[in-house]
């Protein structure tokens, strides 16, 4: 059933973890500073906003305009870099409340793509053996 409406909803999926990704990074750049004393913090903070523009935002969309069921596992580790760059930002010495509120719902999002990715994956391998059981089943029979 999952993988008759796989493309809808890792379209959907997608748009939302870019979107809320992107919202998420924008919340990010325009917060002031957090209190570092060893790194510098305008660095930290400008590598977390570049990391999740990119890992968060436009490799989720451009995966979602890809053909999705030709590699599920491709899309799967696409969706778990997503998940760990929302996470990243997530930290407390990068937290913004409204910007960690956003990370967590593309978080969320990004997991629950992730783990649809691997099923349709291993539905689709699993699929051509039990296929060939059943013949083999009746032709015992």
């Amino acid at each position: 059933m999952l993988s008759t409406l796989y493309r809808r909803s890792l379209l959907l999926g997608s748009l939302i973890a870019a979107s809320f990704s992107a919202i998420s990074a924008c919340i990010l750049w325009v917060s002031p500073s957090a209190d570092l004393k060893v790194l510098d913090p305008l660095a930290v903070k400008m590598g977390a906003v570049g990391g999740l523009f990119v890992l968060g935002a436009l490799v989720p969309l451009a995966a979602c305009f890809s053909r999705p069921q030709r590699a599920p596992r491709l899309n799967a580790s696409v969706f778990a870099a997503a998940c760990f760059a929302n996470a990243v930002v997530v930290g407390p010495p990068l937290a913004v409340p409204l910007q960690s509120t956003t990370s967590l719902v593309a978080l969320a999002v990004a997991l629950a793509a992730a783990v649809l990715c691997a099923y349709v994956y291993i539905d689709s391998v699993q699929l051509p053996s039990t296929r060939r059981f059943r013949r083999k089943r009746r032709r015992e029979s």
